[in-house]
């Protein structure tokens, strides 16, 4: 209900008048108790009625007006929601604004198996009020943009976690952990992993991944210090593999365990340790080429930079300009785009590399 002018005023006399006329009486102590209970209760039906609230502020609130929010989510009076949505309910995709209510294609993967169609992963998503959302009304943020189908049946895995790199044919696997270590409150099978291949595609825990590496440990330690007793020492690295010309002694480092963490004799913890280090054996650099084509088993002298693309083909709507890239070598390292030297002993760098795109 509301009351405007006059109304209000009268409202307000109303309501407040017998407050003013109870505090008078108890004052004066003229009441008796029963005749006090009677007042109260009075009272108290006009609390339950108009709120404590207007009864607090009914000059400056109590008729106020209200206007439904044509966006929902209140009163248009009232403060609006504490969110990073848009005032206009525009949403991001792939870098792009799209408009409230307007629409794009999306792919729930961006790599589907050989000689499958990228069409069975493809949906609509339409912006709603900032959100994202598909045709169940699921919010989702993890879509790609773009899709492709792996070359062949075959996946080459890259093991980050021991620096060997292997071909999984289809159905194929690998179990390891994904973690090296876990805490005392834990066990090892919560981290182990299996990793596999499936027309193509690499996967995690029967996850497809675009990726062609994974950090699978072969083994795995109650204890972030693994089989080293407490109160044992012994020798680490704090980088597991180096550029040609360094030395492992570098970065090699004794720690004595401690409850279960490393330490080095000035009481610092460290933990981002490997067991073993390897220096590359030359300054080039070998590239395998995810892409498939022209570049597999490539040699890059070591100063060389490469520019081409990171796949060979792209889709409507997309364009070659977008995955333009630059390889460059040093000292054994590959960086892409100048990014941070892929570090991986002996073996060529996994890179996907286009020296075309149509």
């Amino acid at each position: 209900m509301h009351f405007a002018g006059r109304t209000r005023l009268d409202l307000s006399f109303i309501i407040l008048n017998p407050i003013f006329y109870i505090v008078d009486l108890f004052k004066s102590k003229t009441v008796s108790t029963q005749k006090n209970a009677q007042w109260l209760l009075w009272v108290q039906r006009i609390f339950d009625h108009f709120g404590l609230l207007c009864l607090a502020v009914v000059l400056q609130n109590c008729g106020a007006p209200t206007t439904s929010n044509p966006d929902g989510g209140g009163s248009a009076n009232s403060s609006p929601p504490s969110s990073a949505v848009p005032s206009d309910g525009s949403c991001l995709f792939n870098s792009a604004t799209l408009g409230n209510h307007q629409s794009v294609t999306a792919y729930t993967i961006s790599l589907v198996g050989f000689g499958e169609s990228c069409s069975t992963v493809e949906e609509a998503l339409t912006c709603q009020n900032g959100s994202l959302v598909n045709a169940n009304g699921t919010v989702t943020n993890n879509d790609s943009p773009t899709c492709r189908a792996a070359k062949t049946t075959t996946c080459s895995f890259l093991n980050f976690a021991t620096s060997v790199s292997s071909t999984l044919t289809s159905g194929q696997s690998l179990t390891g952990y994904s973690a090296i270590s876990v805490p005392e409150s834990q066990t090892c099978a919560s981290v182990q992993t299996t990793v596999g291949c499936q027309n193509g595609v690499l996967t995690v825990d029967g996850k497809r991944e675009d990726s062609s590496g994974y950090a699978l440990n072969p083994a795995c330690n109650v204890g972030a210090c693994g089989t080293t007793l407490d109160g044992s020492s012994t020798t680490k690295y704090t980088a597991g593999y180096l550029p040609f010309g360094q030395s492992c002694d570098s970065v090699k480092v004794t720690v004595t365990c401690q409850n279960q963490s490393f330490v080095t004799s000035n009481g610092i913890k460290l933990t981002s340790l490997t067991p073993v280090c390897t220096v590359a054996p030359t300054a080039n650099c070998g590239l395998v080429n995810l892409v498939g084509g022209g570049f597999s088993g490539l040699t890059i002298q070591n100063g060389q930079t490469l520019s081409g693309y990171d796949q060979a083909s792209v889709t409507a709507g997309d364009a070659c300009a977008n995955h333009q890239e630059t390889i460059a070598c040093s000292n054994g390292f590959i960086s892409v785009n100048g990014g941070t030297p892929i570090s991986e002993s002996n073996i060529a760098s996994h890179v996907s590399y286009s020296a075309t795109c149509n």
